[in-house]
């Protein structure tokens, strides 16, 4: 399946004085003495575009995982109110949310933590692809430094290209332990933005 750069469909990129005005700086560093050029800037945000498509489909892959493993096991379809389950002091961070698809990425961290060992070996790695050799620290871990990643973009700081790839490893990671038709296409993905990284070295 090729991969397509969402952000090349929206028409100011087409307009680099556009460009230049929203985004006076770049979103990403190569390395802390070299930005890109305001003529890199099109491409550029085609490639933070294409990483939030990314995070979007990580998310919510997650998001399904953590859902339907919980779901089997316990069967209580409102488990995040469900105090056997989420520790009391961390409640109030999950019933905000109607149903899954109102937590946020920090709560579904949080239930890959230490606080919730008992959680991992009762129902999230039973869910695992049997193949899958990942443990609960290594996946929290993965997931911490996404979470990070996730934050920086949304808050439109300048990234890393090192970094950048080490995040969509992590996400790749992740997803061929619970989702593999989902981690080739990331791998799909990962591959596209390292060429666009490559050129933008260029």
């Amino acid at each position: 399946m090729e991969i397509k750069n969402p952000g090349r469909r929206f028409s100011f990129l087409n307009d680099p004085g556009s460009v230049r005005k929203y985004y006076h700086k770049s979103l990403i560093t190569l390395s802390t003495s070299n930005l890109f050029s305001e003529e890199d800037a099109i491409d550029e945000l085609a490639i933070v575009g294409q990483l939030w498509v990314n995070i979007r489909v990580f998310e919510l892959t997650l998001r399904s995982f953590i859902n339907n493993s919980i779901l089997l096991h316990h069967k209580d379809a409102l488990w995040w109110r469900n105090e056997s389950i989420i520790k009391r002091r961390h409640l109030n961070v999950f019933q905000r949310a109607k149903n899954a698809q109102g937590f946020t990425f920090s709560s579904l961290v949080l239930l890959f933590s230490k606080s919730y060992k008992k959680l991992w070996h009762e129902a999230l790695e039973k869910s695992l692809i049997p193949s899958s050799t990942i443990s609960r620290s290594q996946f929290h871990s993965n997931l911490e430094y996404i979470r990070k990643f996730r934050n920086i973009i949304a808050h439109h700081e300048p990234l890393n290209a090192k970094n950048v790839l080490r995040a969509l490893e992590y996400m790749v990671e992740v997803l061929y332990s619970i989702d593999p038709i989902a981690a080739e296409w990331l791998v799909q993905s990962k591959n596209q933005i390292t060429k666009d990284l490559n050129t933008l070295r260029q």
